[in-house]
């Protein structure tokens, strides 16, 4: 229903354009009822045109993302190490959720992004929480810059994010800043859940003891991850401050639009 919605916007925009262009440039300007009338079938059928051209590109770009994203999953890393089950795992989905898959992946693609940095340790919260993860997909620790970033990726590729959705997102991570538990996380279940052998579970044990000492002197940043900036509903741009091409800021969380490494 949400993707007939979505066409019919769109044709009846493309059409509104073209009947306009047709007033314009064929018509003489005319916009009177008559000579409105007159341009509607001619242009209705242009614009069904240029609406199914239009939309079939937009589905062949998601196909296109899609199929680039699964080889990046199966990408071979020299410092990857062998999955590992968890019974706490946030796969307790069935096999052929195809979505659900997608997200995790990319949940994982930006936690190996961040994996690659120096001096970071990258608690994968919602593998190990499952579905309690309130929110949280990632934490990322550095104790070299003294930084906590609380991170929520979105692998959404046709649902329109709109002002709601970033509202609800931010005050999780809200939520989360303010009851904050990673002093019970344990060494070995955030070793468990790595993917490259940057830190060894002694640097883990080192970074989260740091951390409950010196908790204070921490800066927490809040960050949202998005696969695609198309899907972004054209409302949402006043309340964004744009600080790069793919980077937005809404109060104080960024919000990257990043789908490969």
């Amino acid at each position: 229903m949400e993707k007939i919605k979505n066409n019919l916007v769109a044709f009846f925009t493309i059409w509104i354009i073209v009947l306009i262009l047709n007033q314009v440039f064929i018509f003489g300007g005319c916009f009177r009822f008559y000579c409105l009338l007159a341009a509607l079938p001619h242009t209705g059928i242009i614009s069904a045109f240029i609406a199914y051209f239009y939309l079939k590109s937009e589905e062949d770009e998601e196909q296109k993302q899609e199929s680039e994203l699964k080889p990046a999953r199966r990408k071979k890393h020299p410092n990857l190490k062998p999955a590992k089950k968890s019974q706490n795992t946030k796969k307790t989905q069935p096999e052929n959720d195809y979505k659900k898959q997608l997200g995790d992946d990319y949940e994982k693609l930006i936690g190996r992004k961040f994996e690659e940095k120096e001096d970071t340790v990258v608690i994968y919260n919602g593998f190990i929480k499952g579905y309690k993860d309130k929110g949280i997909d990632l934490i990322t620790i550095s104790p070299k810059e003294k930084t906590i970033n609380l991170v929520q990726c979105k692998y959404w590729m046709k649902k329109k994010i709109k002002i709601d959705d970033i509202k609800n997102i931010y005050t999780k991570l809200d939520v989360h800043y303010n009851n904050f538990d990673l002093y019970y996380l344990s060494s070995s279940d955030i070793y468990h859940h790595t993917q490259i052998q940057n830190t060894s579970i002694v640097d883990i044990d080192k970074t989260m003891d740091d951390l409950r000492k010196n908790i204070t002197s921490y800066t927490i940043r809040k960050t949202l991850y998005v696969a695609s900036d198309k899907v972004i509903d054209l409302s949402i741009g006043k309340h964004l401050t744009m600080l790069k091409p793919n980077i937005f800021k809404y109060k104080e969380m960024k919000v990257v639009f990043y789908r490969e490494l």
